[in-house]
């Protein structure tokens, strides 16, 4: 037989169906068969028909034994003859449906007026029954007969092909039991092995409403929207308990208290990276950087967040706009009276610790320098203050190292050195307490004097 008949006879088989006859389970099936052997190259090229019988005998459950006898036709003068027995499983003898099965045959060819060859073989069965009346049956089988080593001449190893085509009569056929304790008989149920518990349709398949993969009466989450991962007992997964659930979460590591959208992923009104429902500054300005709990960081304490401030190191103390540089000092005034001395120059600040000039220093000094260029005749000690933080003897000579730099600006922006003195004065003379941040910050100044 070829491969191309073999295969209209399988299509034929799904395109009937699998009706139901009426027999149940019987003590015996036997039947009768047309058939198409088509034998290994090495015997014959043609193949050809033949006649056989079947005779099946039920063992237990839905195992059965199968003894069949065929004579056939190979095609090129070569007649054959097959006996075969196989251990079956499927529908059972006097039962509609599939079954398939493996076993042992005994193909013998022989050419006319030439010698007998015989082989052992192993062989697989494929076979479906369709009903036709209260006990008999349409059956169809596709047999493969292998040998590993074989008697024909030229030929290490064999491989035949049966395709058969018969009728078979139900001998004591009973009612059908219910193996799987599902409410079919096992001659109607489509599938033999449904769970205990499920609940199962007329062809004894199980019911899934919700299409999870587990069946009405076992799922325990008969709801399940489709597409979501679930337990053993039919329930959805959520990981990250966000009540999206695992495989429709698109967003499946969110934060634990984390708002999420429909989607699974979080909520973020202020755009700051800290899910809301985690965010503890849920209203942070955009720009802003933000700590793990989503709170705005202000790393000089100028009220200018970080990420906002323009200028991230103001000194404490210092008055500072809304982008966080310090603020325009007011006008410098220097008019020296008889009552008037000495000039506080707000606002002419230097790095922490040390003598260097902050830039916004520069529009301040830029100021002095112009009036006292315009004043000749004045002739100016440029005093320095710290607060009392640390030892008196660093304190002075950070106060005249800061004192230093002003004179050493003003020189380089064209007032004459002789002009100018630089002396460093410490902790002395506070004009605020040094008990607060304040206080202290008034203390580190500079001030202009008048000299004789």
């Amino acid at each position: 037989m070829t491969a191309g008949r073999a295969s209209v006879l399988v299509s034929l088989a799904v395109a009937v169906g699998l009706p139901a006859y009426a027999q149940g389970r019987a003590r015996l099936e036997v039947g009768g068969y047309g058939a198409w052997l088509q034998p290994d190259g090495a015997v014959s090229g043609s193949g050809g028909p033949g006649v056989g019988g079947w005779l099946t005998l039920p063992l237990w459950g839905r195992f059965g034994l199968d003894v069949d006898f065929g004579v056939h036709d190979a095609g090129g003068g070569v007649s054959a003859t097959v006996p075969a027995a196989a251990l079956v499983f499927g529908a059972p003898p006097g039962s509609a449906g599939p079954f398939l099965g493996a076993g042992y045959a005994r193909p013998r060819f022989k050419q006319r007026g030439g010698t007998a060859i015989s082989d052992n073989a192993a062989m697989a069965i494929l076979g479906v029954r369709f009903g036709l009346g209260a006990r008999v049956a349409m059956r169809v089988e596709l047999r493969a007969l292998l040998s590993p080593t074989t008697e024909i001449p030229g030929a290490d190893n064999a491989a035949h092909g049966v395709a058969a085509l018969g009728l078979s009569y139900a001998i004591g056929a009973r009612r059908a039991g219910d193996q799987d304790g599902d409410g079919v008989a096992d001659d109607r149920d489509r599938c033999w092995a449904t769970p205990p518990g499920a609940v199962v349709d007329g062809r004894g398949c199980p019911v899934d409403a919700d299409g999870d993969g587990v069946a009405n009466g076992l799922d325990a989450c008969p709801h399940t929207p489709p597409g979501a991962r679930i337990t053993a007992n039919g329930c959805p997964l959520d990981d990250d308990g966000d009540s999206v659930y695992d495989g429709l979460d698109q967003c499946p590591d969110t934060p634990h208290g984390a708002s999420v959208d429909p989607r699974g992923c979080p909520a973020d009104a202020d755009g700051d990276r800290v899910a809301d429902g985690v965010d503890r500054c849920p209203g942070t300005a955009p720009g802003a950087r933000v700590d793990a709990a989503g709170c705005p960081s202000d790393g000089d304490g100028d009220g200018v967040w970080d990420g906002l401030d323009r200028c991230p190191d103001t000194p404490r103390g210092v008055a500072v706009g809304p982008d966080g540089c310090p603020a325009a000092p007011p006008p410098i005034v220097i008019d020296f009276t008889p009552e008037r001395r000495s000039v506080e120059l707000r606002g002419v600040t230097f790095e922490s610790g040390r003598s260097r000039l902050l830039s916004e220093s520069f529009v301040i000094l830029d100021e002095v320098a112009r009036v006292l260029l315009e004043n000749p005749d004045w002739r100016i000690e440029v005093a320095g203050y710290t607060d009392n933080t640390g030892s008196v003897a660093t304190n002075r000579r950070l106060s005249l190292e800061r004192a230093t730099a002003v004179r050493s600006y003003l020189v380089l922006r064209g007032v004459p050195a002789e002009r100018l003195v630089a002396r460093g004065y410490g902790p002395s003379d506070p004009v605020a307490s040094n008990t607060t941040a304040e206080g202290r910050a008034r203390n580190r100044r500079v001030e202009l004097r008048q000299l004789d």
